[in-house]
């Protein structure tokens, strides 16, 4: 399908491919076209496999199958590019306001400063978004100097780990680790208390948590 296109849409919609979903500021920071949108809906009637995911026409997305050819190809063709592909979605997620999209281009580009720079500014929020397993796999992919020099996410990912077990568990139990979990004094049990309750013996989110997860969720 992609023999069909002139380059410039060719590399258009490469660059695109790394957004799992896009809107015409994150279009703009990857492709450096003012026309962004435009051109994707340009793309869209010539049968692109690019679907609308909003009544409003604002995000977008491509066809799964579409979306991981797309991407294959862009390794292959842009495979010097992509580092840089990422960095710019990852600073355009940020500029929109959903750091974990952004830590998932961080990742991918393996680009430890600015993944440091993320949780500096919004690892407690995501910790509140119950978003524990990114969290964990930034831990694990920043090297041992970096976490040194913030020597509290060491000390706090074995809480995260337990509150990620409590929430992810329809029925813990209230003794053992569970227990120390919910009493633990430690800063960051303290923090997590107010986005939980028990109900009976139950952990569940509060519906003003719950709110707010939603509120950090991309559109899919």
């Amino acid at each position: 399908m992609l023999d069909h296109v002139d380059a410039g849409a060719r590399a258009f919609l490469l660059r695109c491919s790394v957004l799992r979903s896009m809107n015409d500021a994150l279009i703009v920071r990857l492709t450096g076209e003012d026309n962004g949108q435009q051109r994707l809906e340009e793309l869209e009637r010539q049968g692109m496999f690019i679907h609308r995911m909003d009544d409003t026409g604002e995000w977008f997305n491509f066809h799964p199958l579409f979306a991981s050819f797309l991407r294959q190809r862009c390794q292959w063709e842009l495979a010097l590019e992509l580092p840089g592909l990422h960095r710019a979605a990852a600073e355009g997620w940020l500029a929109l306001g959903y750091p974990a999209e952004a830590i998932h281009h961080a990742l991918a580009a393996n680009d430890v400063s600015m993944l440091r720079d993320i949780l500096l500014q919004h690892a407690w929020s995501l910790f509140h978004h119950s978003e524990l397993a990114l969290l964990e796999e930034c831990l694990n992919a920043l090297p041992y100097d970096r976490l040194i020099q913030n020597p509290s996410w060491r000390c706090y990912r074995p809480g995260w780990r337990r509150a990620s077990t409590a929430i992810s568990r329809s029925t813990p139990s209230w003794s053992g680790p569970n227990r120390r979990c919910a009493t633990s004094r430690s800063p960051l049990t303290r923090r997590c208390a107010p986005s939980l309750m028990r109900c009976g013996r139950r952990w569940r989110l509060t519906p003003a948590s719950r709110k707010r997860r939603s509120g950090w969720r991309c559109k899919r």
